[in-house]
């Protein structure tokens, strides 16, 4: 009796186990209608005020070792542009670390200046100088100027700025605020 059991057992068991087989699949069938259109999903969070008047420039390396100035020419800006922007000025290392100037550089060992005037040749450019302070200068893979225009423009004299919460000595952080690309 036990033995018809589990032949009986074992006949079903290989019965399932053949039928569960991985074989090719039929083909599909024809699409349905088009079901009706879902609800509108919730409002998402307002978004930081938008200003497509933000502008980055990539520069190439520079060997402060052997030059201890360079000038990074922005064109076709006027001298009353340059006043209604706000710049901020990046040196990036080889290896990926950005430093904002004016600063110190790698390891605090070279403290670096900007200086910035108008250019009139050429239907005029923005001219900005990093120069060295301090120090002996290193090589930087890049340098980064970002530019932010000024939407519109209030005598603040008797007020005080607000600007927005960022750290502008911060890469990353100026970066993520308006949106820029790597």
């Amino acid at each position: 009796m036990k033995t018809k059991i589990f032949y009986c057992m074992l006949l079903l068991f290989s019965i399932n186990f053949l039928a569960c087989s991985d074989g090719e699949d039929g083909m599909d069938g024809l699409d349905g209608e088009q079901g009706p259109q879902g609800e509108q999903g919730p409002m998402g969070p307002q978004g930081i005020e938008g200003n497509a008047n933000v502008t980055q420039y990539t520069f190439g390396e520079h060997d402060f070792s052997v030059s201890s100035s360079v000038n990074l020419d922005i064109p076709d800006v006027t001298e009353e542009e340059i006043k209604q922007s706000s710049w901020h000025v990046y040196m990036v290392r080889p290896g990926g670390n950005v430093y904002p100037i004016p600063g110190w550089g790698v390891d605090g060992m070279t403290e670096y200046r900007i200086y910035m005037l108008h250019v009139p040749a050429n239907n005029g450019s923005a001219r900005i100088t990093i120069t060295i302070k301090n120090g002996t200068g290193e090589i930087y893979a890049e340098l980064i100027v970002i530019r932010v225009i000024a939407n519109n423009t209030e005598d603040l004299s008797s007020k005080e700025a607000e600007l927005p919460n960022i750290d502008f000595r911060d890469y990353e952080a100026v970066r993520s605020y308006y949106g820029l690309n790597d």
